[in-house]
């Protein structure tokens, strides 16, 4: 290896992935071509003071292929063996920090080095980056972007050689991240059933988000309600997420509370998103039945048959469901047993014959 190409298509997958090849040139037979790297080797023998123009093309892999060549032209020289001095780096240990928004092509440092030989210099990165997302110049030294991954450090060791002797500078790479991702709740709505029993200060839910920037943490609160009124029901804890009651719950006030939840980071400025909380109020047994009117009076004949209406009673419940279904019976002050009570209409009945010389009036409860 003496030379390496570069070519950088801003596209993804198939369509940024570069594929080199020597197409023409004066001694193109000497050369060969790395297809995947854009390394160039010697194929035969060179002789010294030769000089060959190659030209280049690299090829994207989309649909269609998108193109374009450039001219290479390589100096035959003679190896220095009178060198008598290894090359000196002027700097030979950096810490340079970049951000993950840098893009392909960046410049992230230049290495210096002279020789006391007046040798030329050629550069090299030789470990610490093995999914090729550097490059150096061969001839000058500047260290360019080519790609992030995911890794947020790199220490690369650079070779500098005059062909006799080699030196190495050490180069340490942070990626700063930058406030690029808006936290993503784990659910766009969240429902969650809770009992009109659940006394107050209980977490009834726990939202989850997450961030894709390196700082994780996260903010959360209460933003607004479809009633105004679930704003004072409830509260989000902001550091872990708890949704928690403040005041007990009513259906027969509200059956259903639509709250807007909001997630915060720390960036500068903040990014932000939104999710949906729908709490179903599930009815408690928490209301006794009510007689429309407290005393009804009733008047019957005494020689009225059994099976005869003497009164309808009415009562209602708050309540839902099974827990507003409402039974009639007569508790007190039957004496005799002479009425009867439908127990899901209400209607009390005579059910025995009555005998007004014996008992007038009755007071049933």
């Amino acid at each position: 290896m003496f030379l390496q190409v570069l070519a950088i298509d801003r596209d993804t997958g198939d369509n940024g992935r570069v594929t080199y090849a020597l197409k023409s040139g004066k001694g193109k037979a000497k050369f060969r071509m790395d297809p995947d790297t854009g390394i160039v080797y010697a194929a035969k023998n060179l002789e010294v003071d030769t000089e060959f123009d190659l030209l280049v093309r690299a090829e994207d892999n989309g649909v269609p292929k998108r193109a374009q060549t450039t001219r290479v032209s390589v100096l035959v020289v003679n190896v220095p063996t009178e060198s008598q001095h290894a090359p000196h780096v002027k700097h030979p240990e950096q810490h340079v920090e970049v951000t993950e928004s840098d893009q392909p092509g960046f410049l992230v440092t230049l290495i210096q080095a002279a020789d006391e030989d007046d040798d030329s210099l050629w550069y090299d990165i030789v470990s610490g980056d093995d999914r090729n997302e550097f490059f150096i110049g061969r001839d000058n030294g500047n260290v360019l972007l080519l790609d992030w991954e995911i890794q947020r450090e790199y220490n690369l060791t650079i070779s500098v050689t005059d062909g006799v002797h080699v030196s190495h500078a050490f180069l340490y790479v942070t990626v700063l991240d930058i406030n690029d991702h808006r936290p993503e709740f784990s659910q766009s709505i969240y429902r969650v059933n809770v009992s009109e029993s659940v006394e107050d200060g209980t977490e009834i839910l726990q939202l989850q988000a997450t961030d894709a920037d390196a700082d994780k943490k996260l903010f959360y609160s209460l933003h607004a309600a479809q009633d105004p009124s679930s704003l004072k029901m409830f509260r989000v804890d902001a550091v872990t997420g708890g949704v928690f009651l403040v005041q007990k719950l009513d259906r027969e006030m509200l059956k259903e509370h639509v709250l807007v939840v909001i997630v915060r980071d720390r960036g500068t400025p903040a990014k932000k998103n939104y999710a949906r909380v729908v709490i179903t109020v599930i009815d408690y047994n928490d209301h006794a039945p009510e007689f429309t009117t407290r005393i009804v009076q009733g008047k019957v004949f005494e020689t009225a048959s059994i099976g005869s209406m003497v009164v309808q009673l009415y009562a209602t419940d708050r309540d839902l469901g099974d827990n507003a279904k409402i039974t009639y019976s007569i508790v007190s002050g039957n004496i005799g047993s002479v009425f009867s009570v439908d127990g899901q209409m209400g209607v009390i009945a005579v059910a025995k014959e009555l005998d007004m010389t014996s008992v007038s009036e009755y007071m049933l409860q």
